[in-house]
């Protein structure tokens, strides 16, 4: 299914090219243009030069792929999510539609960032698969590895899905999900010390062993799991790297460390000279002149904020843009710095008022490449890259 997103006056749209025989009057394409349906995009359909469109209503809107594109998942999110699936599918179901034409690709999948509910977009006789497996792919890879419960349960997830598909997705899913409740104290996960963590109910429990997986399943489970651990402490190796690495930049010194051989008596004495020169020593590397670092500045030239080589949000809202900017005309998300192959590009989120680079402005999600001296307009605000 091929999809674009454009830009018309203050609304945005995602849109995915029809058949040429639509039958726009069959059922399902007019349930999904009534706006009854509160759990999916707004729907209308389009015609552009005898082609027929589905304009899918995006504005003010998150796609979960770019939002969660460099961040981590949390119980909570993933709670969030599963409860709105579950009332998008029961409100089908009231008028005799199905979740078989959901399409579940994280791209294709919006926040409102006003009440964090989730939105789906749903395609009528969508004849191909709904991408649901793609979704848990996603959630895996994003997952919060610190939280030993959300693994299992992801996890158990996953392989249910995998061997039952669409029928462990009618019902059973949502009781497996339950396993991540917790007691109900009126604070989130996030806000949730770990020490106050609410130990899993008799009643959670019997939901982990009455799901599908038999006996024979704990070996795969336990091969999983050891994966999921593995790449857990992979993070956490390289965010020591990392703020190793931190630290000896503020120095202003950069070390090398190079591996220790041990090689037999012959191989050490025929060597001597060259393991003299390169082996078992640390190598200091000389100071050398910083390549400039990048940023953005104000019209008269105030420093707004440094760019260190990863992406970064800007937009005003406290929680989500690492960048603030508070001023009225500007999205709480509004676009994205991204950092790749050691070049700047500014992407924009869909915001209300666009984002425009020397005055062209983009589509929702489309990336431009930044050059010094290029200007950046967000909303009434114009910011310079340099």
């Amino acid at each position: 299914m091929i999809t674009e997103h454009i830009k018309n006056l203050n609304s945005s749209y995602e849109t995915v090219a029809l058949p040429e025989d639509t039958g726009e009057k069959r059922y399902q394409y007019r349930m999904a243009a009534t706006g009854r349906l509160k759990s999916i995009l707004d729907t209308s359909i389009r015609y552009i030069d005898g082609r027929a469109y589905l304009y899918y209503d995006i504005t003010s809107l998150q796609s979960v792929g770019h939002l969660f594109a460099k961040r981590k998942v949390n119980r909570e999110w993933i709670r969030r999510l599963f409860k709105d699936i579950r009332s998008m599918k029961e409100e089908l179901e009231a008028y005799l539609l199905g979740i078989d034409n959901v399409y579940f690709a994280p791209d294709e999948i919006y926040r409102n960032l006003g009440d964090n509910s989730f939105v789906f977009m749903y395609v009528p006789y969508l004849e191909e698969d709904n991408r649901f497996g793609e979704l848990m792919d996603y959630i895996i890879e994003k997952a919060d590895y610190e939280d030993e419960k959300l693994v299992e349960c992801v996890y158990r997830i996953y392989e249910s899905y995998e061997e039952y598909g669409r029928v462990y997705l009618e019902g059973q899913i949502f009781e497996d999900i339950k396993a991540l409740e917790c007691e109900d104290t009126g604070i989130t996960e996030t806000e949730r010390e770990p020490e106050e963590s609410a130990p899993a109910s008799i009643e959670e429990e019997n939901v982990y062993e009455e799901s599908y997986f038999k006996p024979a399943d704990h070996k795969k489970r336990k091969g999983l799991l050891s994966i999921f651990e593995k790449r857990a402490e992979k993070e956490r190796r390289k965010r020591e790297m990392y703020k190793q690495r931190l630290k000896l930049e503020m120095e202003g010194l950069a070390v090398a460390e190079t591996p220790v051989y041990k090689e037999t008596e012959e191989e050490e004495a025929e060597n001597y000279e060259e393991e003299d020169e390169y082996y078992g020593r640390t190598v200091f590397i000389p100071e050398t002149e910083q390549v400039r670092e990048r940023g953005l500045f104000s019209e008269d030239d105030r420093l707004i904020a440094k760019l260190k080589d990863k992406d970064v949000t800007i937009g005003k809202s406290r929680e989500d843009a690492e960048i603030l900017l508070q001023d009225t005309s500007v999205s709480r998300i509004h676009a994205r710095i991204v950092y790749e192959d050691g070049e700047y590009y500014i992407e924009d989120m869909n915001s209300t008022n666009g984002t425009f680079k020397n005055n062209l402005r983009l589509k929702p999600y489309e990336k431009r490449r930044l050059m010094p001296e290029d200007e950046i307009r967000l909303g009434n605000l114009v910011l310079i890259y340099r």
